[in-house]
């Protein structure tokens, strides 16, 4: 059991590297500024950026932990905040970003988090709202486990569908220019 234990041990760490260099270089590649609106990790996220997103790409990242912050810092229109997270805040959320900061990508994470069972197991429904290129997006994910656990499903998830969404509106656009 010991050796198992080691070998997944050593397969996140190589995971986590792989996910930080592949993040950093896609954002690179594409040339993209990135703002983050972080309203469910407490700071977790603003903390991380450093190492997934290059410093001359990183916009910041703005911590809201409730509706006083959001406007004040924001300055939405009202009809755009919801008392409960969905996708369609997280996409409107995201593309008020990229348009406030004039940035190339808007990054927003919201979500639901149960009382924590059973040894301190949550169940927490996060919102990604991804706005790049022009294009709004929304993932949900349901994280399961421990604050930890659910921590790094955030983290795989959130830079995990960023890699993705950069690659493909990339894709699209560079078809657009070719075939347009």
């Amino acid at each position: 059991m010991n050796e198992f234990q080691t070998e997944l041990d050593i397969a996140s760490i190589d995971f986590n590297h792989k996910l930080k260099t592949e993040t950093a270089a896609i954002i690179e590649a594409s040339n993209s500024k990135v703002i983050c609106l972080d309203m469910f990790s407490n700071g977790l996220i603003s903390y991380l950026s450093k190492d997934y997103i290059p410093a001359e790409y990183n916009n910041g990242c703005i911590i809201c932990n409730n509706d006083t912050t959001f406007f004040t810092i924001l300055k939405p229109p009202k009809d755009l905040f919801q008392k409960i997270p969905c996708s369609e805040f997280a996409k409107k959320s995201a593309e008020l970003l990229t348009h406030r900061y004039n940035t190339d990508i808007g990054v927003t994470i919201s979500g639901i988090s149960s009382f924590p069972i059973n040894n301190n197991i949550l169940n927490q429904k996060i919102f990604l709202g991804y706005s790049i290129q022009g294009t709004q997006t929304a993932k949900i994910l349901e994280c399961t486990g421990s604050a930890s656990t659910t921590n790094t499903q955030l983290i795989n998830g959130l830079f995990g569908y960023l890699i993705m969404l950069i690659k493909k509106y990339s894709l699209e656009k560079t078809k657009e220019k070719k075939y347009g």
